[in-house]
């Protein structure tokens, strides 16, 4: 005896089934999307009210990985004559004749506000563009056997 496999249920499926199952499992998709969305946002709601990066149960551990800062290379530019020219020099790519824009090594440049003074720092804080709250990482920790000794 074969045992059918859920492959061959739909091969044989006619129209009718097959499009009452497609609905079906769309509208359930996008129940389960929206409520992950909805406990995403309570999480990253209680975190902020929190102002903290980790939230933990017995079982888990959720950490919020925030994204990178990204910035506005128009206003960046003004740092040019924020800074010496070796410094400059140091974190900045100019446009290539291939398609790569002009960049500054964020690494570096990120660090100026502290070295350079409040006009370096506030320049760079401007220059940052909104970004979301992050992603969540949710890990599930190890349970513990109890052993006696």
């Amino acid at each position: 005896m074969t045992q059918e496999t859920p492959q061959d249920y739909w091969d044989h499926a006619d129209d009718e089934l097959l499009l009452d199952a497609w609905t079906t499992l769309k509208a359930d998709e996008d129940n389960l999307r929206d409520s992950r969305r909805r406990v995403e946002y309570e999480i990253l709601k209680r975190l902020e009210e929190r102002q903290a990066t980790e939230m933990t149960s017995p079982k888990w551990t959720a950490k919020l990985v925030k994204p990178s800062p990204q910035y506005d290379m128009g206003k960046l530019m003004g740092l040019k004559e924020e800074v010496s020219p070796a410094e400059w020099d140091k974190v900045f790519t100019p446009e290539h004749m291939e398609p790569v824009p002009a960049k500054l090594d964020m690494r570096v440049a990120g660090a100026w506000g502290k070295r350079f003074g409040t006009a370096v720092a506030q320049a760079l804080e401007r220059a940052k563009l909104p970004s979301g709250p992050g992603t969540l990482k949710l890990t599930r920790k190890e349970e513990k056997l109890c052993t006696r000794e």
